[in-house]
């Protein structure tokens, strides 16, 4: 197998590390693919960024992976080629750490810190094997805008998923919780092909949903379960009976990916 060599950023590596970068995180919630203007606008844009802080690891001119080392030591972007094996993304996974490690010397850097994603453990045991010790990452805070076209084109989306002959009909009530306001207090949801989902009361409603847009929100991005909300009091089914029918409603409209987000996506 040839050698892999480490150098600097090169004018025209931005549409290969984009490339790579999507391949290595479309899977995780929140992904929206990298664009070449974006990353340019995000990395060599930055204030105080330099080329010499992007450090590419390639083999026959195909990159296999890339890391960045931003202000205050802060890696912007790690990423490595995920059809690899796992042993030889573990070792990229050290060249680059390595790499990092002597440009934050040159720069003067006391320390370096990674966002890297936990559910990534040939990453995470990379790092550790290096000394570095991990720490709970920043809170991810999600805010919905709009309840009703979020539910709505996440159950378009996924009508595949709909139970054969299903049909029901849900009326939402929505307290503010900890939004400012609520602005859809009562959210009609028709399943059906498709599904219909309207900001007002529905004239009927087969199930009602009485809960507040934060704990909507935490079902929504996976942060609470059903059980746990209904147990808590934090939302009301009526009548009971029907807890069957919303636990399939949210199991559809759940998002319960990993999420990630870089420190490159901080400006």
């Amino acid at each position: 197998m040839l050698a892999e060599r480490m150098r600097t950023f090169r004018d025209g590596d931005e549409a290969a590390l984009v490339e790579l970068w999507n391949r290595a995180f479309a899977g995780y919630g929140g992904y929206v693919p990298r664009t070449v203007v974006h990353w340019r606008w995000c990395i060599l844009q930055r204030p105080g960024q330099s080329r010499e802080d992007v450090l590419i690891v390639e083999r026959e001119s195909q990159v296999l992976g890339y890391g960045v080392l931003g202000p205050n030591g802060k890696v912007l972007e790690l990423a490595v080629d995920p059809p690899l094996s796992k042993p030889e993304r573990s070792r990229l996974v050290g060249a680059i750490c390595e790499a990092l490690e002597g440009r934050a010397r040159a720069r003067g850097d006391e320390a370096i810190a990674f966002m890297v994603p936990s559910t990534d453990p040939v990453i995470c045991r990379a790092l550790k094997d290096r000394g570095y010790r991990e720490e709970a990452g920043d809170f991810l805070n999600m805010t919905i805008v709009n309840p009703v076209a979020l539910i709505r084109r996440i159950l378009e989306h996924r009508r595949d998923r709909f139970p054969p002959g299903w049909t029901p009909t849900f009326h939402l009530s929505l307290a503010p919780g900890h939004y400012r306001f609520s602005p859809y207090p009562e959210i009609a949801v028709a399943i059906g092909n498709p599904p219909v989902v309207e900001g007002q009361a529905p004239a009927r409603a087969d199930y009602r949903i009485r809960t507040d847009l934060s704990v909507l929100t935490d079902l929504i991005f996976n942060r609470v379960t059903l059980a746990g909300a209904t147990g808590s009091g934090a939302l009301v089914v009526e009548p009971a009976s029907g807890l069957e029918q919303v636990r399939t409603l949210m199991d559809l409209v759940a998002l319960k990916l990993p999420w990630y987000s870089p420190y490159a996506d901080a400006r």
